[in-house]
């Protein structure tokens, strides 16, 4: 999933949420630096729609609203 820390750039880092299902709950499966561009979920089944959410975090602590419910599904071969 790609991601543009140019449309956040107070952000410190970024959160991953994922679900198996649309609208949650999401678990939060990373954490990454704000000069992240891009992540890769690994921990997916084959032909399994997955829904993801991203939030960016400022360095005092506050939260971006999600982007996101990006649906992706793995494919199956």
């Amino acid at each position: 999933m790609p991601l543009d820390p140019s449309d956040t750039p107070w952000a410190v880092r970024w959160t991953v949420t994922r679900d198996f299902g649309s609208g949650g709950p999401f678990a939060k499966i990373a954490d990454l630096g704000a000069g992240a561009i891009a992540y890769s979920d690994t921990g997916t089944a084959r032909g399994t729609t997955t829904y993801y959410w991203v939030t960016a975090l400022a360095a005092d602590g506050a939260e971006s609203l999600p982007a996101g419910d990006w649906a992706v599904t793995a494919p199956a071969d």
